[in-house]
This record gives C-alpha cells, structure tokens and sequence, in this order.
C-alpha cells in the first residue's frame, strides 16, 4: 500500500472534505433512491457532506487522505454513540437547518433509510462509534485513500476499547470492511427492491 498521508480535519476544511465526499456519493444507491435528479442530487450531497464534516469535527472526527497534508482525496468521520442534542443553535451554525428547509423532504427518507440500516447496532452496549461515512474522490479511488482511514479509524477505536458500526450500500466496500475488522451482521434491501444495504461492526 502506498504511504499515503493521514492528518486530522477541522471545522475549516469541511467544505473542501464535503465536496470531495459529494463528489464520491452523489451517484450512490441510496441518494439516487431519494432523489433522482443528477444536478440536484450533487448539489444536496455536497452540502450535506459539508455539514456532516462540521458536526463530526464537534462530536466525533474525521480525517482525510491524501499524497501530502491538505490535498485531499480520501474523507472520513465518525461519530460518538450516544450522542448530544443538538441545540437550534447549533444546528443552525453547522447548517442541518438550512439543509431541512430546502431538501427537507429528501433527507427524513435518506434519514430513515439510515436509521432502518443501523438498526441492529443497538446490540452494541454503549459507548461506541458510528462509522458514518469513508469516501475517496472518483479519480483516485482504488488507490489506498480509503482503506488508510478506515484502518485507522479502526486502530484508534480499538486502542480507546471500543466497538465501531457501519452500514454501506457499497457493495466493493464491504470486503475492505471486513479486511479491516469488520462483519457482517445484517444483509437487507432499501425500498426499491434493488440496492443492498449492509450493516457491520467490530468486535
């Protein structure tokens, strides 16, 4: 694998760390169940990504990848479970506000989808961490970014004693995952019949 490196993210980066997660997931299954048209879709998952970048600085982390410090390919963050409610405050200064007023609609489907794919996470007695997202940039997939950070991301849990959970809809992700220490511990199908869902966890 090459030596690719790794370096922490702060609030300040999450619009180049969200640009670069829309970019990898605007075509996934998942956002194209919930919105089907492509200009949209890019637009709604940039600024989500942005967002969710802010929140998981606060109460999480994320990290990106890439050839050198500051030229990101690869993103990645978690979460801690539980975790705080946000204030309105809040959630107006990291920008879910402005998301719900304009894909509102969109994202409480997206948001259920989620929540029925980590569903079986509940097994995991708490503390824990939400693996949410890992994305590398189109161009420079299949080069290492991602499985850098998910190798990290994993270590870092590992080293604090506590478990992770994810679920993907990606389908070549999934090997990695369990590369890395993850399982299987449900296969499911979204609502339209076709896109698979997988949620797994460390032990």
């Amino acid at each position: 694998m090459p030596d690719h490196a790794i370096w922490q993210l702060a609030e300040s980066d999450a619009e180049a760390a969200g640009a670069v997660l829309g970019r990898a997931f605007q075509d996934y299954g998942l956002f194209r169940i919930v919105q089907s048209n492509a200009a949209e879709r890019a637009e709604m998952t940039h600024a989500l990504f942005v967002a969710n970048v802010r929140h998981a600085c606060r109460y999480g982390e994320a990290w990106a990848s890439g050839p050198a410090p500051g030229e990101i390919r690869g993103v990645i963050y978690w979460v801690d479970r539980p975790e705080p409610e946000l204030s309105e405050a809040e959630a107006i200064e990291i920008g879910f506000v402005a998301l719900g007023e304009r894909w509102g609609a969109v994202l409480n489907e997206l948001g259920a989808m989620e929540n029925a794919a980590i569903g079986p996470l509940v097994e995991i007695s708490p503390p824990w961490r939400y693996l949410a997202v890992v994305g590398v940039d189109p161009e420079h997939q299949g080069q290492g970014y991602g499985t850098v950070l998910v190798t990290k991301v994993v270590s870092d849990a590992r080293a604090a004693g506590l478990p992770v959970g994810l679920a993907t809809d990606g389908a070549r992700n999934v090997p990695l995952y369990e590369r890395c220490g993850f399982r299987i511990i449900r296969e499911m199908l979204a609502p339209d019949g076709e896109t698979r869902v997988w949620t797994m966890r460390t032990d």
